[in-house]
């Protein structure tokens, strides 16, 4: 090993043989291996090729991928439900109320044109809106006016609302209908039928129910069976027609077949009568 190192100290650039001369030969044995040791390894490293980085640290490349963390802006805000975003895209639109009285105010319009038929859409609309409103008196007048008219086709279509969609305030208003003598007849006798049938009575209020059930008895005797329930039920339909009753207790000579005189025999009429007038009427 010294003589490879004496040999090769000549060939060396500048100052380095002389520094080399001066150096033992232990030393430069010593130099020699160190020299050779470092290139095997270099070489070795080389042909391993570079060492995995270990699992606490990352490369300069595996930083670069890695997205930077986001900056902490505070609690993140609640997401919104389904039904809040579309309230807050949908536009304001009027309020029921609103609604209600702008509907009434154009049924109003078509009725005093005469346009009969053409208001039973803007009531239908305004009864599946806003169904509380079916005991409003002025739809009630309303349809009641449309119901009674010589327009055919607004006499059915009336008829439906009342059959239908205004629930026991059409029964009510069908017993009305029976009752107005400058109804359209067809309409008229229509209503007259159906109060007789299985449907109305489940439809209809007890008030109204008593009042058509005392009308269409048959015999005094009938009505007078059913003074009872007429007392306890009351109502301004059931009080007014034992007031009819009670006119017509006594027959005159050309009204012998529309007379009631079996209601002389006792004081029920009479008490069914006060007990109704001692009561709140109630609204149809």
């Amino acid at each position: 090993m010294t003589a490879f190192v004496n040999s090769r100290r000549d060939a060396l650039p500048g100052a380095l043989p002389a520094k080399l001369r001066s150096m033992s030969r232990g030393k430069l044995a010593i130099a020699g291996l160190g020299a050779l040791l470092a290139v095997g390894l270099s070489v070795l490293a080389f042909r391993q090729g570079p060492s995995a980085p270990s699992k606490g640290s990352a490369t300069v490349a595996d930083q670069t991928e890695q997205p930077s963390a986001p900056a902490n802006k505070g609690p993140a805000a609640p997401a919104r439900s389904a039904a809040e975003i579309t309230e807050l895209e949908s536009p304001p639109s009027a309020s029921d109320a609103n609604e209600a009285t702008i509907l009434l105010e154009q049924a109003d319009k078509l009725l005093d044109a005469g346009r009969y038929a053409e208001v039973i859409p803007v009531l239908d609309r305004l009864i599946a809106r806003k169904p509380e409103l079916r005991n409003d008196a002025r739809l009630k007048t309303i349809l009641l006016k449309t119901a009674a008219s010589g327009d055919a086709k607004a006499g059915v279509d009336s008829f439906a609302l009342l059959k239908g969609p205004m629930g026991e305030a059409g029964a009510a208003l069908a017993y009305e209908l029976t009752l107005m003598s400058d109804a359209n007849v067809a309409i008229k006798k229509r209503a007259e039928l159906w109060l007789r049938t299985k449907e109305f009575e489940r439809a209809s209020p007890l008030h109204v129910y008593t009042a058509v059930k005392l009308r269409s008895a048959k015999t005094c005797e009938d009505k007078h069976a059913l003074l009872a329930l007429a007392g306890n039920t009351g109502g301004k339909y059931v009080l007014e027609y034992l007031r009819e009753l009670d006119k017509k207790s006594v027959c005159s000579p050309d009204a012998l077949d529309d007379c009631f005189p079996c209601m002389r025999n006792d004081s029920k009429l009479k008490q069914a009568i006060e007990k109704v007038e001692g009561t709140p009427a109630l609204e149809r």
